[in-house]
């Protein structure tokens, strides 16, 4: 951001990097979702993948920026996009050599909540303003708000476990 102080050096930059991780991502899986030398499709985190959605990444943070800093006067900044996109690839990282590299943890109970992730989605969505799962506050601030939000992720984090040991699955 303070090499490149104008929008469309940004841009550029943000496209140009977006063909480049998506071509590399193709030739490593052969522009297909199961063929190549490095599928897309054979690890949740494959090389392929990282690049692929890298790409991606950068293509809808290039648009993103575009639409809302350059025509609706920073409403998100770019630092925040940034931050928030870099932060996702190091946890992505680390959860890929943790979880398929190390094999140190299966995932879980991540891996129970996605066995009903919509129900659970659904629910938080429905029930978000109900007791449990939010308590009102006067003035909140962001250590209450978090803790709040914290509270309500565990909650439905239990949920999640429960419905998997009784072996309850909602699904379309």
């Amino acid at each position: 951001m303070l090499a490149y102080n104008h929008a469309r050096a940004r841009i550029m930059r943000w496209v140009f990097w977006s063909i480049i991780f998506g071509v590399s991502g193709g030739a490593l899986c052969m522009f297909s979702k199961n063929g190549g030398p490095i599928p897309v499709n054979k690890n949740l985190w494959s090389v392929s993948y990282c690049l692929v959605t890298s790409s991606l990444a950068l293509a809808i943070q290039a648009a993103l920026y575009f639409i809302v800093d350059l025509k609706t006067n920073n409403l998100w900044s770019v630092s925040y996009c940034l931050v928030t996109s870099s932060l996702a690839l190091a946890i992505q990282a680390a959860l890929y050599f943790i979880v398929d590299l190390k094999t140190k943890w299966g995932g879980r109970p991540l891996y129970y909540a996605g066995q009903n992730a919509l129900f659970l989605y659904i629910g938080s969505e429905l029930l978000k303003r109900n007791f449990p799962l939010h308590w009102a506050l006067s003035a909140p601030t962001h250590a209450q708000l978090l803790a709040t939000h914290a509270a309500a992720m565990l909650i439905w984090l239990a949920v999640g476990v429960a419905l998997h040991r009784k072996r309850i699955f909602i699904t379309l």
